[in-house]
């Protein structure tokens, strides 16, 4: 029962391994998100928002971190981060960042 548990663990962490997204998919799924962002902002009227979400899309300026069976994309704004991608079995899911879940959780 363990030797199969393991062995298991092990096939899974060599397919993740083999699997795991690359930084132009992180930049594809997180160019989709900062849209969905921008046209948030705009709907709202948020200038600032609209400002920096437009910008971060044109600087293409982000930090991919691989985990050797998984990935992780974080684009920032200055010292705001926008967006949070992670990525493991060839999937990729982007949200916004915690700052901003927070800030739309107050209303602000």
């Amino acid at each position: 029962m363990f030797r199969s548990l393991a062995l298991l663990l092990v096939l899974a962490g060599v397919a993740g391994y083999f699997t795991k997204p690359t930084e132009a998919q992180h930049r594809e799924a997180v160019n989709a998100t900062l849209q969905d962002l921008q046209e948030a902002a705009t709907s709202n009227l948020d200038l600032g928002g609209m400002v920096q979400t437009g910008l971060a899309q044109l600087s293409q300026d982000g930090s991919y971190t691989d985990y050797y069976v998984a990935s992780r994309y974080t684009v920032s704004a200055g010292d705001r981060a926008l967006a949070d991608c992670w990525g493991a079995f060839t999937q990729v899911r982007c949200t916004p960042a915690v700052e901003d879940v927070a800030a739309a959780a107050k209303g602000g």
